[in-house]
């Protein structure tokens, strides 16, 4: 069928409530990336929609300890919303703030610690001292 942007909204909301209330992440995960699937479909892959799926769907990864995909999931948020919205955006210190948890979860504390500086810096610059 047709894909619509409600379709996704849906999809998103009722993934939440499957991480958040019942605790069913492989649930969560699929409608998750379904919604990421209609995002990507309707707005191609630059757009701020797409980048905060792959933000949410980065923290199940995290939180289910898929290490990997959520440093991937991060990586690709970061890169759409750098050339979508600039280096200094406060979006993006939000998804570098995010790395910086993954990477200290991991044990790589000098990467972790760059990723926080940045997010730092960038909401310095975006919101004063």
């Amino acid at each position: 069928g047709q894909v619509h942007d409600k379709v996704s909204v849906s999809c998103s909301e009722l993934a939440s409530v499957y991480e958040r209330v019942y605790c069913k992440y492989e649930v969560s995960m699929e409608l998750m990336t379904r919604a990421l699937e209609i995002d990507r479909e309707l707005y191609g892959e630059e757009n701020r929609q797409l980048a905060v799926g792959y933000d949410n769907l980065a923290g199940l990864h995290l939180k289910m300890g898929n290490y990997k995909d959520a440093e991937e999931m991060f990586g690709k948020s970061l890169a759409i919303k750098q050339k979508i919205c600039g280096q200094t955006h406060r979006d993006v210190a939000h998804t570098a703030c995010s790395l910086g948890l993954l990477c200290e979860e991991l044990g790589r504390f000098a990467e972790a610690d760059k990723w926080y500086k940045m997010g730092l810096d960038i909401r310095k610059q975006a919101f004063g001292p």
